[in-house]
């Protein structure tokens, strides 16, 4: 069974508002940019199109949402643009990633680049022959730490899927 965008989105709320009760922090605690950010990479999950679901709307929702904080001063408003601003380019950075991990995931597993710099070239000529001119730049800008970033997602999706094969393995052999 595959994962629905809004299976992912109403998951995620869950789980980011389990881990900020965890963590018993409330209020502004609960949202300061390095405690969100650290939130957002711990409920994530290996799923396939996990990061192209998430969006700065549906994080400041659910923050909202538990901590029913609506700004009344304008340093509550400057902090609650910073954040917005630091969550969207968190979840910019990481679709990104997953978009170059799924790129390179088409491609023969022995023709797949295997280091951070042939990964970064290969992303980077791939997404200019597709003129995804915003990635391309992205990417060039971000250096080898793309072609690391992509790779390390490659393979966390990729063990991810390994491990439910093994457990469904079981079942096809006592059906066959």
């Amino acid at each position: 069974m595959h994962d629905t965008s809004a299976s992912i989105r109403d998951q995620f709320c869950e789980d980011l508002i389990a881990h900020i009760r965890a963590r018993g922090l409330a209020g502004k605690q609960a949202r300061t940019p390095s405690y969100v950010l650290d939130a957002l990479v711990s409920v994530s999950r290996p799923i396939e199109g996990f990061w192209a679901s998430i969006d700065v709307d549906l994080v400041t929702g659910a923050l909202d949402e538990f901590g029913r904080n609506v700004p009344r001063t304008v340093e509550d408003y400057q902090r609650r643009t910073r954040l917005r601003q630091r969550v969207a380019d968190h979840i910019f950075m990481k679709q990104h990633d997953e978009r170059n991990a799924q790129m390179l995931a088409r491609l023969p597993t022995d023709s797949r680049p295997c280091d951070s710099l042939s990964a970064t070239v290969w992303i980077c000529t791939e997404l200019e022959r597709l003129g995804d001119i915003v990635n391309l730049e992205y990417a060039e800008v971000d250096g080898r730490k793309c072609g690391r970033a992509a790779l390390q997602h490659l393979a966390f999706l990729e063990a991810a899927n390994d491990t439910r094969a093994r457990v469904a393995l079981p079942l096809c052999r006592a059906t066959v």
